[in-house]
Order: structure tokens, then C-alpha cells, then sequence
């Protein structure tokens, strides 16, 4: 794990070391690491990645679409289109696991939220 956190970019976060205790996040990633290990098989950690990788590939165009230009207090409203069209998108869905929200949900869930309390507030800082 070490020799994959050395050859990161010298601006990741990851790559940050304390010159005693090595590498500041090597420790969480691999207690991470472990976690999926003990919560997922291989073959449903590979669905579920197959699926993210799918559901990115068929979002990048409307996420860029809303999120390229400043996002301004006028646009507001034009943001509850992108739910629409995001819960909309079709990409490759594996079997169902239990306890797990796929990452379409949880994009859409995050998102609508944020649009909410934009809207609300008339700020968009939550964006």
C-alpha cells in the first residue's frame, strides 16, 4: 500500500506523510480496506464498481452540463431539472445488495438535497 501511496501526485491528500509516522492516512485506508473485505464478497465488490463506472460514464454529460458554468442565484431553479434527467439515466445494474444504496441514489439524494437548501436559502454554497 505504501509503494501505491508514493506514486500518487504530489498534491493528493493521501500522499501526505509525517516524517516519523509515515504515511498520515495508510493506516484508515487499510482499516477501509479491511471493512470491504469483511462486508463484500469480490464478486459484489466488482458489481458494484461495474455499476458506478456505468452510471458515471451516462451522467458525465448532464453533471458537466449544470456544474461547468458559475452557478448562480438566477440558475437556481434550473437545477431541479438535473434529478430529473439523473433518475432518468440507464446504465448496467447489478443484483440488489442489502444495505447498500447504489451510487446513483446517493448522488441523487446528496444532490436534491443541496438543490433544497440552495433554493431555500437563495445561496448556493451548497452546490
Amino acid at each position: 500500500m505504501e509503494e501505491i501511496l508514493s506514486k500518487l501526485k504530489h498534491n493528493s491528500k493521501l500522499k501526505s506523510y509525517h516524517p516519523e509516522q509515515g504515511y498520515v492516512y495508510l493506516k484508515n485506508i487499510l482499516e477501509r480496506i479491511s471493512d470491504l473485505k469483511k462486508a463484500l464478497s469480490p464478486q459484489e465488490f466488482l458489481n458494484i464498481t461495474l455499476e458506478n463506472k456505468s452510471f458515471f460514464e451516462n451522467s458525465e454529460e448532464i453533471i458537466d452540463r449544470y456544474f461547468s458554468q458559475t452557478i448562480s442565484k438566477k440558475k437556481l431553479s434550473e437545477f431541479k431539472n438535473i434529478i430529473g434527467e439523473l433518475k432518468n439515466i440507464n446504465f448496467v445494474k447489478t443484483k440488489k445488495r442489502t444495505g447498500f444504496k447504489s451510487i446513483k441514489e446517493s448522488i441523487i439524494l446528496s444532490l436534491n438535497e443541496a438543490i433544497q437548501r440552495s433554493i431555500k436559502s437563495q445561496k448556493t454554497k451548497y452546490l
